[in-house]
C-alpha cells in the first residue's frame, strides 16, 4: 500500500512536471517568437535610422549649396551695389541713397522733389538734368532697370484731379515720365526698362509729418540683379 501511494505520488509529479514542461516549452515558443519580432523590428528601426541619416546628410548638402549661393548672389549685390554709387560719382550724382533689397535689387532712391514740382508728373528742369546723369550712370550696365513711383498720403485735390484721380496715377505716370526720359533723352535701352506705380501703399516713413511725408514721395530705380 505504500509503494502504491508512492508511485502514485510519483506519476502525479510526473505528470505536473510533463505539464510544467509542454508550458515552459510554449513559453519559449512564444519568446522566440517575440525575439524574432523583436529583431525585424530593431533592423527595420536601424534601416529607418539609415535612411533618416541619409536624408540628413542630403538636405545638409543641399542647404549647403544655397546658402553658398545665396552668399554668391549677395556678394554680386553688394558688389552691384557699389559699381553704381561710383557711377553715379563719376557723374557728380551726390546725395542719393543706394541700398541693397532683400531681393539683390539695388535700389536708387530719388526724392520726388528732386525731380517733380509739386503734384506735377513731368520731369522739372533741375530733374531732367538729373536724371541725364542718373542714365549716365546706368548705361555702363546691362541690367534691367524698373522705376517705381511713390507718393505720400496726401490725397490728389483741385483742379490735378482732373489728371490724377488719385495718387495711383500720380505716381504711375511719374514712374512712366522717368522711364519714357530714360529711353529718349538719357539712351538706356527700352528692353530694359519697366515703370510702375504704388501710390501711397510702400511707405518708407509716417505721413503724420511733413518729414514722413517727404521721404515717402520718392521715385525709386531699382537696378534688378
Amino acid at each position: 500500500a505504500a509503494l502504491e501511494a508512492e508511485r502514485a505520488a510519483l506519476e502525479a509529479e510526473l505528470a505536473a512536471a510533463a505539464a510544467s514542461g509542454q508550458k515552459l516549452t510554449s513559453d519559449l515558443a512564444d519568446a522566440d517568437a517575440i525575439a524574432v519580432g523583436l529583431r525585424d523590428e530593431v533592423r527595420n528601426e536601424k534601416e529607418n535610422v539609415t535612411r533618416a541619416q541619409a536624408r540628413v546628410a542630403d538636405l545638409s548638402a543641399q542647404l549647403a549649396v544655397i546658402t553658398e549661393q545665396t552668399e554668391a548672389e549677395r556678394n554680386r549685390a553688394i558688389a552691384l551695389r557699389d559699381t553704381v554709387e561710383q557711377n553715379l560719382l563719376n557723374n557728380s550724382v551726390e546725395n542719393v541713397e543706394v541700398t541693397v533689397r532683400d531681393d539683390n535689387g539695388v535700389v536708387i532712391n530719388l526724392p520726388s522733389q528732386t525731380l517733380f514740382n509739386s503734384g506735377r508728373a513731368r520731369l522739372s528742369a533741375a530733374g531732367r538734368t538729373l536724371m541725364t546723369r542718373v542714365a549716365a550712370s546706368l548705361n555702363g550696365l546691362d541690367n534691367d532697370i524698373l522705376v517705381e513711383g511713390h507718393t505720400d498720403s496726401i490725397p490728389v485735390t483741385g483742379d490735378l484731379q482732373a489728371i490724377f484721380p488719385s495718387n495711383w496715377e500720380l505716381s504711375v505716370a511719374r514712374a512712366a515720365n522717368t522711364v519714357n526720359f530714360l529711353e529718349t533723352n538719357g539712351g538706356v535701352d527700352s528692353n530694359r526698362l519697366g515703370a510702375l506705380g504704388y501710390g501711397q501703399q510702400r511707405p518708407v516713413a509716417g505721413n503724420d509729418t511733413s518729414e514722413g511725408r517727404a521721404l515717402n514721395r520718392r521715385v525709386e530705380l531699382v537696378v534688378k540683379p
